[in-house]
């Protein structure tokens, strides 16, 4: 009788172990995916960055005179309310 309590308490601990070396591992996974989502999040919003510096740049160098302009043309074609969006 002594045997049975012995050998169920040692699968007990053993299946416990394996369970958390496993719960371990999915962990690991997840966390890898997490980060790799969070570096494509970062090089993204670099892009976008960059991106609004050109749009920028390129609002300053416009050619026409936009005071001739309906306003509602200016709101049509301005870039400001993409980048407020973002």
């Amino acid at each position: 009788m002594v045997l049975n309590f012995d050998l169920d308490v040692f699968l007990l601990i053993t299946g416990g172990v394996i369970i958390g070396i496993l719960i371990l591992f999915l962990e690991i996974i997840f966390k890898r995916r997490k980060e790799r989502k969070e570096v494509d999040y970062e090089i993204s919003r670099s892009a976008i960055s960059h991106w609004r510096k050109r749009i920028e740049v390129n609002e300053n160098e416009i050619i026409f005179d936009r005071s001739c302009l309906n306003k509602e043309l200016i709101d049509l074609f301005s870039f400001r309310d993409v980048n407020k969006s973002i």
